[in-house]
């Protein structure tokens, strides 16, 4: 019953130029070129490591798996889970996409003057569809603040 589901229900425009967009990135991203990233993210993982003085153990610990994984990844033998790869982001404070795939910059593009500058390469449908969505979760925080206001009220 949130908005924002509400929103998708009721909009399959934007629905549609969501997945869309999404099924034009995937279609970008061929599982040979994910097996030729492996290596590369392996490398990116020794190099923050070493840039951050964290022992494998100490990585292991942030992100809750055991050294032994941290070495595996290290030598390329495996790659994390999604939240694994999340995680480590936040550790090195780092673009997931860029540590997983070398996609994007490396440094986070939260702050408001990044995101304004990719703002400005969106059409207009685009931006439409950001201004919609920024709308529905503003709308969903502040119902969820009423709503906790209420609790303590009672």
């Amino acid at each position: 019953n949130c908005y924002v589901c509400h929103l998708f229900v009721t909009t399959p425009r934007i629905v549609e130029a969501f997945c869309y967009r999404i099924a034009n990135i995937a279609q970008h991203i061929q599982i040979g070129m994910q097996l030729a990233m492996v290596d590369q993210f392996s490398s990116r993982l020794r190099a923050l490591r070493a840039e951050k003085g964290f022992s494998l153990r100490a990585l292991a610990k942030m992100v809750g798996v055991t050294a032994n994984a941290v070495l595996r990844w290290e030598k390329a033998e495996v790659t994390p889970t999604r939240d694994k790869m999340i995680e480590l982001a936040e550790a090195f404070e780092v673009e997931p996409g860029w540590l997983a795939w070398g996609i994007g910059d490396r440094n986070p593009r939260t702050s408001v003057e990044a995101i304004g500058k990719r703002l400005e390469l969106c059409s207009g449908a685009e931006l439409n569809a950001v201004a919609t969505l920024l709308d529905a979760f503003l709308m969903e925080r502040d119902l969820a603040a009423t709503n906790a206001a209420k609790k303590q009220e009672s």
